[in-house]
């Protein structure tokens, strides 16, 4: 019984995180005049089951971003959103360790400035630019 409880716990921390994650996300690319839409899929994981998961797909004048939730159970980490660009699928991955979202590129590099808007907004011209 008390497993079910800390698996609910754990899930609905998880879903708040990314919430945050994506209300923050969407918030920095309005600000930049992008467009952005918004969706959900169903995950489901070991340990957590299933759980709706935000998506979303944000339009710059450079071409497109595809922010999308990996998982909470990653090696390594304690979650995992990818930003991909289309049509290029050039891909930063975000990964959550502890409270903090960090990002790392496809090769498991961390990218050497902390995850904010300045970030966010320099990552999404480089990979909607991505060939």
């Amino acid at each position: 019984m008390g497993k079910k409880i800390d698996r609910n716990k754990t899930r609905e921390d998880w879903c708040k995180q990314l919430e945050a994650l994506f209300d923050q996300i969407a918030a920095w690319a309005e600000e930049q005049r992008w467009l952005v839409s918004r969706d959900e899929k169903m995950l489901c994981e070991e340990g957590l089951g299933e759980y709706m998961a935000p998506d979303m797909v944000i339009r710059l004048p450079e071409g497109r971003i595809i922010v999308e939730v990996i998982g909470h159970n990653v090696i390594g980490a304690d979650g995992r959103v990818d930003i991909s660009a289309f049509p290029s699928l050039s891909r930063l991955l975000l990964v959550r360790t502890g409270a903090k979202w960090k990002v790392k590129t496809d090769s498991g590099v961390n990218w050497p400035r902390p995850w904010n808007k300045e970030t966010f907004v320099e990552l999404a011209r480089l990979l909607a630019t991505a060939k």
